[in-house]
């Protein structure tokens, strides 16, 4: 019937042969906590990580793998704290900083984008965010599993360079805001290594085969399945929409369609051609040299998480009710409700379009959307017989619906709403 006894963690990092050593305390407070909720698991997965360090240390010999390890982390720690002078709001960090960086047990990790449910509740207070030791930013989730990296080191086939010290970084210029550029300390040479330093990326993000080429040396960037005319590569579009794209997607059957039924009884159906498929590769880790390295990779990372949620919210039926479970009366009613949309992609990634007939005035009403570094949400619209004026208020909150929700649909009704009818 006493006190519960008080836990103690103390996780020792020694360097310098052993002689001396660097405080974590935000790896003892990650261990207790993991030890707080029973979760074993967890806590073997990070020595798990620690034995394969020192095995690797064994293998590389005269370079420490956990100076490599600990320059770089108190590197992008250091970023991450400039960054939360500058914007102390944790949702704009995670939109156009280096994220919600955090020192774990299981090594360096950072959040860099969340899903806009769980971007909704943070604005409502229902997402609590903390920050621990003035070092660890923690987005804690109580519902969808954000974007995140973390740094992995591995063995390569030939010397690269790492830094076994850390490089300062620093703002380039005093008052930035985000994001911002960092400069680093010229003075300090990095070693050559047989080493290669990878942000592993958790889920894997779906990009065009283009941009997987340019990152040369990415690791585990794989297809996932061929097109079903035997190309070799698989399409962007049958990564982000399998059951739509997968099967029926063919020259047989050159146009994808598929029939959104959102609320109100509109029901949007969507239409895509096969000519626009875009290779494509799955990436789960890129090949980084420098912390310079992160921030330019996140600004396309986080266009094309923004555009591959898009593309999805028209082409995967699974959030919407299905047309298919309608009674036949309901049918002939969505069916005098539907709103045909061609979906044209150019420059994935950076661009789409959605034609919108409108059979009422025989014409079509054109949504464009451009999608810049970091995801940032550009619309314009080109509907005949609106003035310039109207056009820009459209195009405004068209581009808040869509950048707080990430639905093309959601978007198309907004600007029924706005034009004070129907499309159709």
């Amino acid at each position: 019937g006493g006190p519960e006894p008080e836990l103690t963690v103390k996780f020792k990092d020694l360097v310098d042969g052993g002689s001396r050593e660097v405080p974590r305390e935000s790896i003892d407070d990650d261990i207790k906590a993991s030890i707080l909720r029973d979760d074993i698991e967890y806590v073997a997965t990070a020595v798990e990580r620690f034995l394969r360090l020192e095995k690797i240390q064994k293998l590389v010999g005269a370079v420490n793998i956990k100076e490599v390890v600990n320059a770089f982390t108190d590197d992008l720690l250091t970023m991450r704290s400039a960054e939360l002078e500058v914007e102390p709001d944790p949702l704009t960090r995670l939109s156009c900083g280096h994220g919600l960086v955090r020192e774990t047990a299981q090594g360096l990790v950072s959040n860099y984008f969340v899903r806009p449910s769980t971007r909704i509740k943070a604005r409502q207070g229902l997402i609590e965010f903390s920050v621990l030791n003035d070092r660890e930013d923690v987005l804690i989730e109580r519902s969808e599993k954000p974007y995140s990296y973390s740094l992995l080191i591995d063995i390569a086939s030939q010397n690269h360079p790492v830094n076994i010290v850390s490089q300062s970084p620093q703002f380039e210029q005093s008052g930035a805001v985000l994001p911002a550029a960092f400069s680093f300390h010229s003075e300090i040479p990095s070693v050559m290594a047989p080493l290669r330093q990878f942000l592993t990326l958790d889920p894997p993000v779906a990009v065009s085969l283009s941009f997987a080429l340019k990152l040369s040396g990415a690791r585990k960037i794989h297809d996932v399945k061929s097109l079903s005319d035997g190309k070799s590569s698989c399409s962007l579009q049958e990564l982000l929409c399998q059951e739509t794209f997968g099967a029926s997607w063919s020259p047989v059957s050159p146009e994808a369609k598929v029939a959104v039924n959102c609320p109100g009884g509109q029901t949007f159906e969507f239409i895509h051609d096969i000519a626009e498929a875009v290779p494509a590769v799955e990436l789960a880790a890129v090949p980084i040299t420098h912390p310079r390295d992160i921030l330019p990779l996140l600004a396309t990372l986080r266009r094309y998480v923004v555009f591959n949620t898009l593309f999805k919210s028209c082409f995967d039926a699974k959030p919407w009710e299905s047309a298919k479970n309608q009674t036949q009366e309901a049918n002939n009613l969505l069916e005098r409700r539907t709103h045909l949309v061609e979906v044209t992609v150019s420059n994935a990634a950076t661009w789409l379009q959605c034609g919108v007939v409108d059979s009422r005035k025989e014409s079509i009403v054109f949504l464009s959307i451009q999608i810049g570094p970091h995801g940032a949400v550009t619309v314009s619209i080109n509907s005949e017989g609106a003035s310039l004026s109207e056009v820009s208020t459209w195009s405004d909150t068209v581009a808040a619906v869509i950048h707080a929700t990430m639905s093309i649909p959601l978007g198309l009704m907004a600007l029924q709403k706005i034009r004070g009818k129907k499309i159709e």
